[in-house]
């Protein structure tokens, strides 16, 4: 048979009652279940009270605008149960449900836990999903305490940086040293056609003194190739660091050897710098021999690889 109105119960709960004590200064009470302020009748010295003017509820408390008198069981609770066709919780109400769908702010007390993905839907219809992995392991997202955006792609992107730069002429020593951009008429420059890098801020040089765009700790590799002649028995490059923008002392040193003229080396170094202060911290570049040696230039030949490992 055909109906209207609320669907029929089939199952009976039982009224629950709290009963309290007033003291003539307590204003807050607690309840034995949760609540609101309009699902419950309150009774004080056998008068109902007048919800949200005399009273108002917050899950399991009760909070009278004025204390009640004193007495030993003066105060009792009614707790009638809610309208059946609502379908929205209402504030301060406990949930358990396998799926939430709420319109507006969302206010949680405690820890949200969830075994699917988390979404969020922004009015231009864009959803932000933040899916966990398919392992029993445990993982934690930790967010710094400052002000103001603090995850951003771009923010995770700028965090990190690799530049490349590399001899774009070479030179024949006229000394026992050659450092790259400065002495006998050797320069560099930032490779940006042949190879890629990462981050805003790069590498700049004066003078072949490189500087880095921020603190932090770097990986610093450098390639050279020389070409020693009749007199060279030893060729090498180094890593030169200052930690006073004054003072530069080797810190990474590779080595080639030869007893004739005309032979090709192709050495390595590799440093790792904690670069403290941009401003006094600072590296060159040297290709070493004894006098006629030739830096050999080129991108695959002569060249520099900084790149940024994280915070000092």
């Amino acid at each position: 048979m055909s109906f209207i109105g609320n669907i029929p119960a089939e199952a009976f709960s039982a009224t629950v009652k709290d009963t309290l004590s007033g003291n003539g200064s307590d204003t807050d009470f607690p309840l034995s279940v949760p609540a609101t302020t309009n699902s419950v009748e309150v009774f004080v010295e056998n008068v109902q009270q007048e919800p949200t003017t005399a009273y108002t509820i917050s899950g399991t408390t009760l909070s009278f605008t004025a204390p009640p008198v004193t007495g030993t069981d003066n105060i009792y609770v009614i707790h009638r149960g809610p309208a059946v066709q609502t379908v929205v919780p209402p504030s301060g109400i406990a949930l358990s449900a396998t799926t939430v769908t709420a319109t507006g702010v969302v206010t949680a007390t405690g820890d949200i836990s969830t075994e699917g993905d988390l979404k969020v839907e922004v009015s231009s219809g864009g959803i932000y999903t933040i899916t966990g992995t398919d392992t029993a392991t445990n993982r934690t997202l930790t967010l710094p305490d400052e002000a103001g955006t603090v995850l951003t792609n771009t923010g995770l992107q700028s965090d990190k940086m690799v530049d490349v730069w590399y001899c774009d002429t070479g030179a024949t020593m006229s000394g026992t040293s050659c450092r790259l951009g400065f002495t006998d008429s050797t320069t560099v420059a930032q490779d940006s056609a042949d190879s890629g890098f990462i981050g805003s801020s790069r590498m700049t040089q004066t003078n072949g003194n490189f500087s880095f765009p921020r603190t932090g700790i770097y990986k610093i590799i450098f390639v050279c190739t020389q070409e020693s002649d009749a007199s060279d028995t030893r060729v090498y490059a180094t890593i030169d660091l200052t930690t006073n923008d004054s003072t530069y002392n080797i810190v990474s040193e590779g080595n080639g050897f030869s007893t004739a003229g005309s032979q090709y080396f192709t050495m390595q170094c590799n440093y790792i710098a904690d670069i403290e202060n941009v401003s006094t911290h600072k590296v060159q570049f040297l290709a070493r021999g004894a006098t006629g040696a030739d830096v050999v230039a080129g991108r695959v030949r002569t060249y520099m690889i900084f790149e940024r490992l994280g915070d000092t």
